[in-house]
């Protein structure tokens, strides 16, 4: 329970199990002196959009005392940690496209509303960690974080597997997200990051660069990230746009030579996103994404096309380039009365790459449509299934269901 006097005669209360300062430090965002109404109810209805809140009740009475006034709050927490395993065909089918994951998230660790997330995946040629760590530092929800990236590679395509090429990419990064601005309906946030990159790639087991900047099988990028993103939501729509400068820099023991691609680069992507949802509950989503390079980039900053999140009906990274032009528009039609329960998905997608050095892949361009299936078996375990057809035709001697154009997920998360 937590009693507060502030100006003008306010006192405010809060019942909940969530620590006292994450809730005062929003609170006090929003009633500020002199008290205005329509200013605290929509910093209510803001705090009702925090994860971490499952319901917020508030009512605001006369005090004991003239002049003055009881605010009332009553929240419930929501369940803060929560698992999900999963199988998936996402993954290139050059390191095995079938995959398992095991992820864990919490989001109030230390009671400072901070967050944690990991994640361990694994196909027959790939090991990958993600660990994520953030903590809100003001009550506009500017937060700064950790983060760190592992991946262990292995070819394991028939046709190169026996010279054993081997790839490591590690990042580890610190972060800062700042929304400047917030209503229930419009939000603008800038974010900068600070990513420390290091590849290390290797053939028959001796040191080896398939791409520069490298010098004996290793590569140090260092990359600073400036970000600006802007969000507007309506009952029946979203609309989101986001755009990142990435600043290649000399530093931090960044790997030096005199040819491009180097340590020095500049890319700028832009992203732009919405959801609208008609009368009948169908539901279209649209993305729309672009990258702009002003410098030859190294392989692990480039853009890729092809896969479940680009362009269905072409395996994963079946086109990867320096600059890259993406779209892609989906139908989603409920076939249940609760909509979120079955859906029949129909997409078209299409995109295009090219390189300021290297020749441009041939064929450049990818276009794919198809169907797809989201189905909620039960709480908490979905499934998925995509199909796309390639509308541009592409060298493939692979027989996976992926390089068929067959997309499958199974998913399964729990809350406590």
């Amino acid at each position: 329970m937590l009693d507060r006097e502030g100006a003008w005669g306010l006192f405010y209360s809060v019942s909940s199990e969530e620590p006292d300062y994450y809730i005062r430090s929003r609170l006090e965002n929003v009633t500020r002196t002199p008290l205005n109404q329509q200013t605290l109810q929509n910093g209510l209805a803001l705090l009702q959009l925090d994860p971490l809140i499952k319901t917020i009740q508030a009512e605001l009475t006369p005090g004991s005392t003239d002049g003055k006034s009881v605010l009332l709050v009553n929240l419930e927490e929501a369940k803060a940690l929560s698992v999900e395993v999963s199988t998936d065909n996402y993954r290139p089918p050059n390191i095995g496209s079938y995959e398992g994951t095991i992820a864990l998230s919490h989001g109030n660790v230390l009671g400072w509303g901070d967050k944690f997330s990991g994640e361990y995946s694994i196909t027959e040629g790939l090991n990958l960690y993600n660990l994520h760590y953030n903590l809100p530092i003001n009550p506009m929800d500017g937060r700064i974080g950790l983060h760190y990236w592992n991946t262990d590679s292995k070819i394991t395509e028939t046709l190169f597997n026996i010279f054993d090429i081997r790839n490591q990419t590690e990042t580890l990064g610190v972060e800062y997200r700042q929304p400047i601005y917030r209503t229930l309906q419009t939000e603008w946030t800038l974010g900068l990051n600070l990513d420390i990159r290091n590849n290390r790639s290797s053939l028959e087991g001796v040191s080896f660069c398939f791409s520069q900047p490298c010098i004996d099988g290793k590569t140090n990028l260092t990359v600073l990230r400036f970000s600006q993103e802007w969000l507007n939501r309506t009952p029946n729509q979203v609309f989101a746009a986001r755009s990142q400068l990435n600043f290649g820099i000399n530093a931090f023991d960044s790997t030096v030579v005199n040819i491009e691609p180097n340590q020095e680069f500049f890319s700028w992507l832009g992203q732009f996103q919405f959801v609208n949802r008609f009368s009948n509950n169908w539901l279209l989503l649209g993305r729309f994404y672009a990258q702009i390079a002003g410098d030859p980039l190294p392989i692990i900053e480039q853009f890729s096309l092809g896969g479940i999140d680009t362009v269905r009906g072409y395996a994963k990274n079946e086109i990867v380039t320096d600059n890259a032009l993406l779209g892609s528009l989906e139908l989603r039609i409920p076939l249940t009365q609760d909509p979120e329960v079955l859906q029949i998905t129909s997409f078209v997608e299409g995109g295009t790459g090219w390189n300021n050095l290297l020749p441009d892949p041939d064929p450049a361009t990818l276009g794919g449509i198809g169907l797809g299936l989201r189905w909620l078996v039960a709480n908490g375990l979905t499934v998925r299934l995509d199909y796309g057809i390639p509308l541009v035709s592409v060298d493939n001697s692979g027989n996976s269901l992926q390089e068929q154009g067959v997309y499958f997920s199974v998913r399964y998360r729990k809350a406590f």
